[in-house]
């Protein structure tokens, strides 16, 4: 995952009992056999605040809020069911993991249902945060804290595709040479996305920020792992080469981005926002109307403040070295 923004927890509102978590819905597990068989005792829920009805546990993961006291009770539960879940020789078929669809085949989302059976197992319910957390390549509602690349993702009018699962045994210390052919890479770096000025969707601002987003997730990665090689890498032309250009994309990406997110802080995300500002939602249901409609209730003042993106200044300054003493034959000693 890449950490854009920070979460505040005064945004999220977790309290003794309810916490807030991103919505997962394919943990179909929280309301079939698997909950039956793991948390039986758990009666089951009749609201849809965090899954269907009928479930035994909430469809929860990526992050949680949850209040300090109820993290103590349930701890021990989310170790127990994790272990629990990834044992059980029926849960292949029950989970919703689709990464586990044989017998034997060990769920890659046991933990996420070990902390999901826990928290109900100690009466933790939650609320869906739908707006924190998203995939490359989903459209968003609001301007996203996580973004989580856990899935392959295209960049759409390009021949860009990104999956994580191609980078199994990645090793992202080794040093140049770096053999970059083909459409992934085993070492060092991985392949550059698109530039944003290449994106033709631009009339399109959803559209557009959607794959600035894409972008971004993809040149943060490869900005991060410049920052490392340069650090901890013999000076080479391949490394002078690879990183100018990623850190270059980075905050080519970076600058487009910011430009954008300047509209996104105020917009109404609901095309019944004026309906609504009329009926007095505004007072009467403010979170969600600062939340959704901000433009329409004059609330723009009230967004979070912004935090100024990370320059990569001691990358640059090291790649800046590195380029007079490859000019002169000379030894850079990264600091």
């Amino acid at each position: 995952m890449v950490l854009r923004k920070p979460f505040l927890v005064e945004d999220m509102h977790p309290s003794r009992g309810n916490a807030v978590g991103a919505r997962y819905t394919y943990m179909i597990g929280v309301a079939n056999e698997l909950a039956d068989r793991h948390i039986p005792e758990v009666p089951k829920r009749n609201d849809t605040r965090a899954g269907p009805y009928g479930r035994r546990a909430d469809q929860v993961g990526g992050f949680f809020f949850v209040h300090k006291d109820d993290l103590k009770r349930m701890s021990k539960g989310w170790l127990k069911y994790t272990e629990d879940v990834r044992a059980d020789d029926q849960a292949y078929r029950l989970s919703g993991d689709v990464y586990a669809i044989h017998p034997g085949d060990k769920p890659w989302i046991s933990e996420m249902y070990g902390y999901a059976f826990g928290a109900a197992k100690a009466d933790v319910w939650h609320d869906w945060d739908g707006d924190s957390m998203i995939y490359p390549q989903y459209e968003p509602r609001a301007i996203p804290k996580l973004m989580h690349y856990g899935l392959l993702f295209e960049i759409p009018g390009t021949s860009y595709k990104f999956d994580k699962h191609w980078h199994y045994g990645f090793d992202v210390k080794r040093c140049p040479p770096w053999d970059l052919a083909g459409h992934s890479t085993s070492a060092g770096i991985f392949k550059p996305p698109p530039r944003p000025s290449t994106l033709t969707n631009r009339a399109n601002p959803t559209q557009y920020y959607r794959d600035l987003l894409s972008i971004d997730t993809a040149a943060t990665l490869n900005a991060a792992f410049c920052d490392y090689h340069l650090e901890h890498c013999s000076p080479s032309q391949q490394l002078y080469d690879v990183c100018s250009e990623a850190l270059n994309l980075y905050q080519e990406v970076q600058d487009a981005v910011e430009e954008l997110e300047k509209e996104f802080k105020c917009r109404d995300w609901e095309a019944r926002c004026a309906d609504w500002v009329k009926a007095g939602e505004c007072n009467n249901n403010r979170d969600f109307m600062e939340a959704n409609c901000a433009k329409s209730c004059n609330k723009c003042s009230n967004l979070t403040t912004e935090v100024p993106r990370n320059r990569p200044l001691q990358a640059l300054a090291t790649l800046a070295a590195m380029k007079v003493a490859l000019a002169g034959g000379a030894t850079v000693v990264a600091q």
